[in-house]
C-alpha cells in the first residue's frame, strides 16, 4: 500500500506542476502578445521608431524567458517565435512607414501556438 501511495503522490505532483506550467506559459505568451499588439498600434499611428523600440523591448523579455521556455517547450516552437520577432524587428527597422500587419500577426500566432500546445487535453494525457 505504501508503494501505491507514493506512486499516486508522484502522479498528483506531476499533474499539479503541469497545470501550473500551462498557466504560466499561457500568461507569459499573453503578455508578449499584448506587447506586440501595442507595438502594432504604434506602427499604425506612424510611430515606427517607438514601435521598433517596443518590439525590441519585448524581444529582450522573450530572450530572457527563453531560458525557461527551452526547458519546458519544444525547441522548434521557441526558435520559431524568436525568428518571428527578429523578422518583425528587421522589417520595422528597414521599412519606410509600411510594415505589414502580417509581420505582427506572425509573432502573435507563434505565441498563441505555444500557449495552445501547453493546454491539457484528453489526447495529451492518454
Amino acid at each position: 500500500m505504501k508503494k501505491e501511495f507514493i506512486a499516486l503522490s508522484v502522479i498528483a505532483a506531476i499533474l499539479v506542476f503541469s497545470i501550473v506550467n500551462a498557466h504560466y506559459v499561457r500568461s507569459r505568451a499573453a503578455n508578449f502578445s499584448d506587447e506586440i499588439r501595442a507595438a502594432q498600434q504604434l506602427c499604425a499611428g506612424g510611430e515606427d521608431k517607438r514601435a521598433a523600440k517596443s518590439v525590441s523591448d519585448s524581444l529582450d523579455g522573450w530572450l530572457e524567458w527563453r531560458k525557461y521556455a527551452h526547458i519546458m517547450l519544444r525547441h522548434s516552437e521557441v526558435d520559431g517565435v524568436t525568428e518571428a520577432y527578429y523578422d518583425l524587428l528587421a522589417e520595422l527597422q528597414s521599412s519606410d512607414g509600411e510594415t505589414a500587419p502580417a509581420a505582427f500577426g506572425k509573432v502573435e500566432q507563434k505565441l498563441h501556438n505555444i500557449a495552445d500546445m501547453e493546454q491539457m487535453s484528453i489526447g495529451s494525457i492518454l
